[in-house]
């Protein structure tokens, strides 16, 4: 692997930073400074990848923007299969995390900080896919969920 690019996705630390490579391991650089590296031919394996496109970005905000599917289910089973999605580190499972955790009316303490690491998450990568900056990424988002409760206070008024 010979062009790296500037910014991947590292699970569980978002975007990270390149900072270069040295036998045969790659360092990249967290918020805060957090170092990390991997071995080059691993990053797949890791679940290290690139941030996504700016248009896949704008299809995340309207996916955050669709009423979350509100199932009864128990706080503990919700929170390891939310767990599991974060620590997968798709766009997809962490836009489900943040939508499936803000439409919820009471969540536990551990799923308050759950929905604040996966907003931050959420939040750093589309700032780097769309060009902007992170309290512009978060203002979308809070948007984009704002639409989301609208929607889903007509259906349930349409019921």
């Amino acid at each position: 692997m010979t062009d790296l690019a500037e910014h991947y996705v590292y699970p569980r630390h978002g975007v990270v930073r390149t900072r270069g490579t040295a036998d045969g391991r790659v360092t990249f650089e967290a918020d805060g400074g957090l170092k990390l590296s991997a071995p080059v031919g691993n990053f797949e394996q890791i679940g290290i990848r690139p941030v996504t496109s700016a248009r896949n970005a704008k299809k995340m905000l309207t996916r955050l923007a669709m009423p979350a599917v509100i199932e009864p289910e128990a706080w503990a089973r919700r929170f390891k299969r939310l767990s599991a999605m974060l620590s997968e580190g798709s766009l997809d499972g962490i836009c489900d995390a943040v939508r499936t955790l803000a439409a919820r009316d009471q969540i536990s303490a551990g799923e308050k900080r759950m929905l604040a690491t996966a907003r931050n998450l959420l939040s750093g990568e589309l700032a780097i896919a769309l060009g902007i900056e992170r309290t512009g990424s978060d203002a979308r988002i809070d948007a984009a969920l704002a639409r989301a409760r609208v929607k889903a206070q007509e259906s349930e008024a349409e019921a």
